[in-house]
């Protein structure tokens, strides 16, 4: 008896160990990168709280806060790398691209700086970036001076001030980066709220030539977060959407300089599964279908380590386990292993269009088709020449996209009717016909 038992308690142990041996097999054999292979990087920033997966996921990563100046170096002469050497570390042992963020920026900067004189702010910051290059030698890519249009340092003047060229502090910014980065270091500018505006576009530029002439620059970063093109799908009140077109024409314009493209801090910042999901479908695309977009970092991957102003970024839910992937990244995952819908997915109409229905005259039903340019609320509803509604065939918001609608006249009465297609900045109305 005793045998039988023995007997069946190893059979037991052997078939639970080979469970979970083809578990653990079956996600590593799985667990690529979603752009292993690629000519593109997609990668995340982090905290040094990494995620067990992140590299199952992601093949780049930039550290969040801990590569900022004030958190590194909070007291003078000191530096504080631990933190910082966890993401370097982990970057280096899994093959990631590691990429600095950031050096020079008018946010999270050290307090004590600003009460230098001007030559020792240009020390300072001269002997950081020396030492982050010389601590971490296999840095792929530094954003050097990050916001120059929304976060001016207080040491600007320390580093030149505008100078002659309106923008000298940049300037030896990038030249110290270029000193002491290792040699390969690409150093990109980095900046929000550019693409919606031909100005701030035309703007960037400017400074991105200047950087161009003297061989300072090797990377255009846009920061690509989401309230950069719209505010959230399902906001009350200050509804804005920039123009999808425009987006495009000005990410040409910066792909004109020849310099290479990196989305720095890209994300979408939906708590709704569909509409985080409607709006990776519309922007993301945008980017990645790029030729002159080198790569895409997300910001604010995971739900346990999200930027506070944008909690709802998250792809993954942190449930301290394996994690639970939202909708989008489901989508993303299959998008750029199978790109073959790029066309379909940034053709965004021009403008707002409603079409006469097809058939007409009909029995009982008909079809109707509309084009939405930008991300709106829109109804489509059908009245009688009474002005009654009969029926509503849309009401709610819609991303850019051309879309049909079917209309079931069945229970009307013969005879012409007015279908009306209305949002904030558009309204017609046509005619349509039942015949029985």
């Amino acid at each position: 008896m005793k045998t039988i038992l023995y007997e069946k308690l190893f059979t037991f142990s052997i078939l639970f160990v080979l469970l979970i041996v083809t578990i653990l097999t079956t996600r590593s054999l799985t667990a690529q990168p979603l752009a292993s292979g690629q000519s593109k990087f997609l990668g995340a920033g982090s905290s040094h709280f990494l995620w067990r997966y992140f590299d199952q996921y992601w093949n780049q990563i930039t550290p969040g806060n801990e590569g900022k100046w004030g958190v590194v170096s909070p007291s003078k002469d000191t530096y504080n790398w631990g933190n910082l050497d966890k993401i370097y570390n982990y970057a280096r042992n899994r093959n990631l691209q590691f990429k600095q963020h950031t050096f020079v920026w008018g946010q999270q900067a050290p307090g004590w700086v600003a009460s230098l004189d001007s030559a020792s702010q240009r020390a300072s910051v001269e002997h950081w970036i020396k030492s982050f290059g010389e601590r971490y030698p296999l840095t792929v890519m530094a954003d050097v001076v990050n916001e120059p249009f929304h976060a001016v340092p207080s040491y600007a003047k320390g580093l030149g001030g505008n100078g002659k060229t309106g923008w000298d502090w940049v300037i030896t910014s990038f030249e110290l980066a270029r000193k002491y980065m290792p040699q390969g270091c690409k150093l990109i500018l980095n900046e929000y709220n550019v693409l919606h505006s031909n100005t701030v576009t035309n703007n960037y530029i400017n400074i991105i030539n200047l950087l161009k002439d003297r061989n300072l620059i090797d990377g255009i970063g846009i920061q690509g977060h989401y309230f950069e093109f719209r505010s959230h799908i399902d906001a009350s009140s200050n509804i804005y959407v920039w123009n999808v077109n425009t987006i495009k024409s000005n990410l040409d314009k910066l792909a004109a300089t020849g310099i290479p493209i990196y989305i720095t801090e890209f994300d979408i910042d939906e708590k709704d599964d569909a509409n985080q999901l409607a709006s990776y479908k519309l922007y993301f695309p945008i980017f990645w279908s790029h030729p002159a977009v080198k790569g895409i970092t997300l910001w604010g991957y995971i739900s346990s380590d999200v930027w506070s102003a944008h909690p709802t970024t998250f792809l993954i839910v942190d449930d301290g386990s394996n994690g639970i992937e939202r909708p989008a990244l489901k989508w993303l995952r299959d998008y750029i292993n199978n790109p073959t819908n790029v066309k379909e997915a940034v053709n965004i109409p021009a403008r707002f269009k409603l079409e006469q229905n097809y058939p007409n005259p009909f029995n009982p039903t008909t079809r109707i088709k509309y084009s939405v340019s930008k991300s709106a609320h829109v109804s489509l509803k059908v009245y009688n020449l009474l002005g009654q509604e009969v029926s509503t065939l849309f009401e709610g918001n819609r991303q850019p996209g051309n879309y049909n609608a079917t209309f079931d006249g069945s229970g009307l009465a013969s005879g012409v009717y007015l279908y009306k297609m209305q949002s904030v900045e558009f309204s017609e109305a046509k005619k349509l016909m039942i015949i029985k």
